[in-house]
């Protein structure tokens, strides 16, 4: 089964965790966090923590892309210049294609106006130093099944694909062993064939719907 619609978003850029950086330009000091979301409601967490541990800070700009096909996006510049901030935030999700993602960046202002040009590249460094410290990842979409299998044969499923991209999770041992099997939709029908192969046919699997996989060591 290899499951294509235009409902379904295929791979895509996310974050690891939760990366924080403090910037200083011209002795105002920008402390930056960004972390992975799945809706407005987390990014709006993101934004009232900063606000809470930076509470002495001048502006607290943000910005953030979230949800599948229907893509949300939502930016403020608090307070600073129209454009020069929260703008510059978002296109550096926009320009690095990172989605389900926020980053907030509190600023204490120094003392020394950075003017238009440097506000926008004091906030794009602030921002991308923060993404680059949250470690961006690539979600591979995938096809999930549910399986089960005797212990002899889990071993052969699990040495075949040891060296594949395919993930083996929620394993439950009792008198036979139930995992679920998530397969990158590109490579779903060999890999079944090939467990199907290896165990004689015996291994049963049932088709759960699609999820997600972190792609083996992919960082932007």
């Amino acid at each position: 089964m290899n499951e294509c619609s235009a409902n379904i978003r295929n791979d895509y850029v996310t974050l690891e965790s939760k990366g924080c950086n403090v910037y200083t330009e011209k002795k105002s000091v920008f402390h930056s966090i960004a972390a992975p979301i799945s809706n407005g409601s987390e990014a709006l967490h993101y934004i009232e923590s900063a606000r809470s541990e930076y509470p002495d800070a001048v502006h607290h700009v943000y910005a953030w892309i979230a949800g599948d096909i229907d893509q949300r996006n939502k930016y403020s510049d608090d307070g600073e210049p129209s454009g020069t901030a929260g703008l510059p935030v978002l296109d550096i999700l926009r320009k690095r294609g990172i989605e389900d993602a926020v980053i907030v960046v509190s600023r204490y202002f120094g003392g020394t106006l950075l003017g238009t040009g440097g506000l926008v590249k004091a906030y794009s460094t602030a921002a991308s130093n923060a993404v680059d410290n949250a470690v961006p990842v690539r979600m591979v979409r995938c096809l999930e099944y549910m399986c089960v299998s005797n212990y002899q044969d889990h071993e052969r499923i699990r040495q075949r694909l040891k060296d594949s991209s395919a993930m083996l999770t929620d394993i439950i041992y009792g008198e036979n062993v139930s995992f679920k099997l998530s397969i990158p939709y590109d490579i779903d029908v060999m890999t079944l064939k090939a467990i199907n192969e290896v165990t004689s046919g015996r291994i049963k699997t049932q088709y759960a719907g699609y999820g997600y996989i972190k792609a083996s060591g992919f960082i932007l």
